[in-house]
């Protein structure tokens, strides 16, 4: 009886070793980074809009990223459901942050605040000129 409680207090001892050696490596090895706020570029005259969306699909193509409203916003002839991003290395950051707001978003049946770019003419690959927009930054609503 002693022998096998031994073996359990060992046992335990050996795993909380283990678990604090690997955090105390993982704080040694990671040091904290400083990170500065990112400037805005782009295309001044760029003409940008806003809306609020309620999601109803987030999805990624080879050459897209894209987030779908419920409500389309008329553009002038064009009833725009879809707001997308171009699948580049450059926008990699950028498309996991929009995809984490709108799957969160979605999923908790909560809208996103959707800024794009009105004109088709800078609209990423695959995205239609009559139902999609080039999509510049979304927020999540309460």
């Amino acid at each position: 009886m002693y022998k096998k409680t031994a073996q359990r207090v060992l046992f335990v001892l050996i795993v909380v070793f283990l678990m604090l050696a690997s955090f105390i490596a993982g704080r040694m090895l990671h040091k904290p980074k400083t990170v500065q706020a990112q400037e805005e570029h782009g295309d001044e005259t760029q003409a940008s809009a806003s809306l609020t969306c309620t999601v109803n699909q987030v999805a990624i193509y080879s050459n897209r990223a894209h987030i779908r409203c419920v409500s389309p916003v008329v553009i002038g002839s064009d009833t725009v459901y879809y707001f997308a991003i171009e699948n580049t290395l450059e926008n990699e950051m950028f498309i996991n942050r929009v995809m984490a707001i709108g799957l969160t978003n979605m999923s908790m049946n909560r809208s996103v605040y959707i800024w794009y770019d009105t004109s088709s003419s800078s609209n990423p690959p695959g995205c239609q000129t009559n139902d999609c927009r080039l999509l510049l930054a979304a927020s999540g609503l309460n």
